[in-house]
């Protein structure tokens, strides 16, 4: 016996972020970017992915998946298609080109997963971090039903294996580390790991596969957490991983509230939104007032109670089962509403809704305190643009363990990417959808396991280490805190943000040239 350790779960923590970070500077170096990534495996510790994703199609341009290193086949098992009525298992092809389960403790200890027995995601984070990483290319990304233009992930053309090492109660670490054995058999370059963890390193199951896996050739690439903003709250800090905080990019989706007292006074305020508007000016009620008397919105509205009215619910656990439970006392709308300074998120929700941050949650709030009758209307979320290089406030911070921590950031804030369409409850948004614009440093991790696929790509002679490091020597530096003025620090962001335009061509390394 070697060691023994506890073994509890752990948490699962695009169209214009890969122009963001720089990545047409690689594409043009690699034939474009629908080849870029060719021949490179990107493996996902996740909680699986659809299948049938849009953004898995094999092009018929893709290489073949080289063998494994073990000789065995590789294992494709993701099941039947369980919205259609055929028997029709999906098989592989070029682009993803494994999938395999590792539940063992997960289904001995929790049970009642959706597909216990296979790779296929009904919880979404997996398939919204694989086709972050290396999506393919789609005309058109249409969440909740709006168009919203086309989308790829970082690495379009490299291949796809997929882990499935997480249930809806979370991920366990002696799942993990058998998933990351079988992916260093499996030959992936890259490991995206958009869970948490990591803070004990030298005796951490996991972080000690991932040592293997740094040892036999594979960049490992994590999230930072979501624990932000205090100190020393930054998960994975063994300095074999690349560690990865959160920040903006210079895209969101933005909708408008009006409002109008029943004096004829008007007000403005702004929040992000992914869903459809409302057009017609409809009564604002808060949940906070009796007879419901739920501010966080945290149970169903008995039926009828707010049919017809656009309701006020403050932000907690849960936003997207807030507008679920509104829902089902027959509201129109939603606002959600920061009572501290936080985020704003653009999810699928199951009514029309506004995410709005302090500032003007307070204007709201003081403008229905003084117009009993409120009603309100907005728009639709749309594209537009604000300041990018900001450190989100969720995004957790170093110091952490004995190194610098995190090591770098990348755009984790209103990520354009897939969605599963058959989803594990109502708390995931309404199902049938194949995209979502979610945020965390699950979402900024996948920037860079696709951008070390692509380093990897340009230069397949690299050790992870080497692309470590020039992913994080050339990153930006000109990165804020979260208030967008006061300049970040490597505490924030490690190195900063990664910017493809240099990663390429870093200068001198110790690893190769010292």
């Amino acid at each position: 016996m070697a060691a023994v350790q506890e073994d509890k779960p752990e948490q699962l923590l695009t169209d214009s972020s890969p122009a963001f970070i720089g990545a047409p500077a690689i594409y043009s170096k690699l034939g474009g970017s629908s080849s870029s990534g060719k021949g490179v495996i990107v493996g996902i510790l996740d909680s699986g992915a659809w299948p049938e994703h849009p953004q898995f199609a094999d092009p018929g341009t893709l290489p073949a998946a080289p063998a494994t290193k073990d000789g065995t086949p590789r294992v494709c098992n993701f099941g039947d298609n369980p919205l259609t009525p055929a028997a029709d298992p999906f098989v592989c092809n070029r682009k993803i080109i494994g999938g395999a389960p590792f539940l063992e403790t997960y289904n001995a200890n929790v049970g009642g997963e959706t597909f216990p027995d296979s790779a296929r995601d009904s919880n979404g984070h997996g398939t919204h971090t694989a086709t972050t990483s290396a999506g393919g290319p789609v005309a058109d990304a249409n969440p909740l039903g709006i168009s919203r233009g086309p989308i790829h992930g970082i690495a379009p053309a490299a291949h796809v294996s997929v882990y499935k090492v997480c249930g809806e109660a979370g991920c366990y670490p002696s799942d993990s580390a058998q998933a990351v054995g079988r992916a260093i058999l499996d030959g992936v370059r890259v490991i995206n790991f958009s869970i948490s963890g990591g803070t004990s390193p030298y005796s951490d199951p996991v972080e000690l596969a991932f040592l293997d896996a740094y040892s036999a050739g594979v960049l490992v690439s994590a999230s930072a957490g979501n624990a932000g903003p205090g100190a020393a709250t930054v998960n994975h800090v063994s300095p074999w991983v690349t560690t990865v905080a959160a920040s903006t990019q210079t895209r969101t989706f933005q909708s408008t509230i009006t409002l109008t007292g029943s004096g004829g006074a008007t007000a403005t305020v702004k929040g992000a939104s992914i869903t459809p508007g409302i057009a017609s000016a409809l009564p604002v009620v808060r949940a906070s007032a009796p007879p419901y008397s739920n501010p966080l919105c945290t149970s169903p509205a008995p039926p009828g109670l707010f049919t017809g009215k656009i309701v006020v619910c403050e932000r907690g656990p849960d936003r997207v089962l807030k507008g679920f439970n509104v829902r089902q006392g027959g509201a129109a709308g939603m606002i959600l509403y920061n009572a501290t300074p936080l985020d704003v998120m653009t999810d699928n929700h199951w009514v029309p809704s506004v995410h709005i941050d302090k500032p003007e949650g307070d204007a709201l709030l003081a403008f229905l305190s003084a117009n009993p009758s409120t009603t309100a209307s907005f728009t639709q979320g749309t594209k537009t643009t604000w300041q990018g290089d900001a450190i989100t406030t969720f995004s957790s911070r170093g110091p952490g363990g004995d190194f610098l921590k995190p090591d770098v950031t990348a755009p984790g804030l209103h990520i354009l990417a897939g969605q599963t369409p058959l989803l594990e409850g109502p708390a995931g948004g309404p199902p049938g959808n194949l995209y979502q614009v979610i945020s965390g440093t699950s979402m900024s991790s996948p920037h860079v396991a696709g951008s070390a696929a692509l380093v990897f790509a340009l230069h397949p002679d690299w050790t992870p280490g080497q692309v470590k490091s020039a992913l994080e020597t050339t990153a930006k530096t000109s990165v804020t805190k979260q208030d967008r003025v006061t300049p970040a620090d490597p505490f924030d962001t490690g190195g900063g943000r990664i910017d493809l335009t240099k990663a390429g061509d870093p200068g001198p390394h110790p690893e190769r040239d010292g």
